[in-house]
């Protein structure tokens, strides 16, 4: 009998230079009451792989206040399973304020068992890992 498993990642972003004060690094600002998972907790409840969890140098924008900063997070499938995704920020730069400089929007990006990378939008129906 097949085991059937959900993973729900509440994926971070960050936050623009504030007043006088840098964004905020890699902050959900959707859901409340939700947790980082540990990658520990993410690889012995589910049939996943963490492969990098990381905040990516000089990645901010430039300007008296930087913007935040948003993780990168790198997961691989260690079973046969599928995936959607509902996200955003991958159409447009965060703008720059008062001469600061525009941010870099999301990516999200899938890498197939044969190391071919395809750039996917922000929104993803269901989809199996090698179809």
């Amino acid at each position: 009998m097949k085991k059937y498993w959900v993973y729900m990642d509440i994926m971070a972003g960050s936050s623009g230079g504030r007043y006088e004060k840098d964004g905020i690094d890699s902050i959900d600002v959707l859901y409340a009451n939700t947790r980082n998972n540990p990658i520990e907790d993410i690889e012995s409840h589910h049939p996943l792989n963490v492969i990098r969890y990381e905040l990516p140098d000089n990645s901010a924008a430039a300007g008296k206040y930087r913007g935040g900063v948003g993780p990168v997070r790198e997961i691989a499938f260690t079973d046969e399973d599928g995936f959607s995704v509902e996200g955003e920020g991958q159409k447009y730069s965060p703008w720059g304020f008062d001469g600061g400089k525009d941010g870099t929007p999301s990516k999200l990006i899938f890498c197939d068992d044969e190391g071919h990378e395809t750039a996917l939008p922000s929104k993803v129906p269901y989809k199996k890992k090698n179809a």
